[in-house]
């Protein structure tokens, strides 16, 4: 069981950094695809849900769940909050800082301090990553009451993240000229509740696997093609945005659920098992990589079409892949600072 959960989350979060390649592609290279809106309801909020998933396993299982209080914040929790700060904030400060000034140079922008500040150690650049850290962390001071229950974690996370969606909607933001800093916080509120609800995944995995077949999966990808078809303005989706309303956090999850029982049909492919397993690295490319060659592309040839798409898109990922393949052997530290002393 162990080895299948690890191969389909592998899977999933391969097809999910190549839809975010896609996306990325179709919008900085200024090209009309069909289907995008099909893709948009799980490419990223699936990678919260895993999550969640892979963080409540782990915390609400023996060992760790065992731990008293005092065990806990020396144990599990210190080694928790490590892992987050060393292999979540610090890698995003570092790439922050890399992308930094060929970022402000290629959009015309004059290089400031602060605005170095912002975002780097201000963690305002790559907002997928800061959500990410903001919600680990605010999970892990749940994890301190040392409940057992999932549904007590599941219920605190929906109401941060209605709190979150409060805020947004009435403009409310800690510095009026900066309202995501620090570190998206209000991104990290938002994805709250699909890491909720990967953890109940988690937890009712074996009653929802006695439910699924061909014919139920078959029967949600209908209902999930039909409604995206028919009504797609009402799906509010994106948390990059803080676009998000309940029907496209019921549409998003709905995708999710047919993507996990897709990934577990595929065969174990090693490539997207690599790419699964390194989605890190990936993101922190998926941003700069197709903007640059979509500026490239279109310098010899201003008008969008189907090949300049395709030359952002393949370039993107084949670069990418050799880049992380680079990091992981010889500057492994880039995404863990720990490495440098072996550890």
């Amino acid at each position: 069981m162990n080895k299948k959960n690890i191969l389909w989350i592998n899977i999933l979060k391969a097809v999910c950094i190549i839809s975010i390649y896609w996306a990325h592609s179709i919008y900085y290279y200024g090209i009309s695809m069909p289907g995008v809106r099909y893709i948009l309801p799980f490419y990223v909020n699936a990678f919260f849900f895993v999550s969640g998933y892979l963080l409540f396993r782990k915390q609400l299982s023996e060992p760790l769940i065992g731990q008293k209080i005092d065990e806990f914040t020396g144990g599990g929790y210190k080694i928790m909050t490590l892992n987050i700060i060393y292999r979540i904030m610090i890698p995003t400060v570092l790439f922050s800082a890399i992308e930094f000034i060929p970022s402000f140079v290629l959009r015309g922008r004059t290089l400031e301090i602060g605005a170095f500040f912002y975002k780097t150690i201000g963690g305002c650049t790559y907002w997928f990553t800061a959500a990410l850290a903001v919600a680990e962390l605010l999970i892990g001071l749940m994890l301190l009451t040392r409940r057992k229950s999932i549904w007590f974690y599941a219920i605190c996370c929906s109401i941060l993240s209605a709190i979150g969606w409060l805020m947004c909607r009435n403009g409310f933001s800690f510095f009026a000229a900066h309202p995501t800093f620090p570190w998206l916080y209000n991104h990290g509120l938002f994805c709250l509740v699909f890491m909720a609800v990967g953890g109940l995944f988690w937890r009712y995995e074996t009653i929802i696997n006695k439910v699924m077949n061909k014919f139920v999966l078959v029967g949600m990808i209908v209902v999930y093609a039909t409604l995206l078809s028919l009504w797609p303005k009402n799906f509010k989706v994106l948390i990059s945005l803080l676009d998000l309303n309940l029907a496209g956090i019921g549409i998003s999850l709905l995708a999710i659920i047919v993507l996990i029982e897709l990934c577990k049909m595929i065969r174990k492919n090693d490539l997207l098992n690599y790419i699964g397993q390194n989605t890190i690295g990936f993101y922190f490319m998926s941003g700069a990589l197709p903007i640059v060659l979509s500026m490239a592309v279109k310098h010899f040839h201003p008008e969008a079409n189907y090949i300049g798409f395709t030359l952002v898109f393949t370039g993107s990922m084949v670069i990418s892949y050799f880049a992380v393949r680079i990091i992981n052997r010889w500057l492994p530290w880039m995404l863990d600072i720990r490495r440098i002393k072996g550890k």
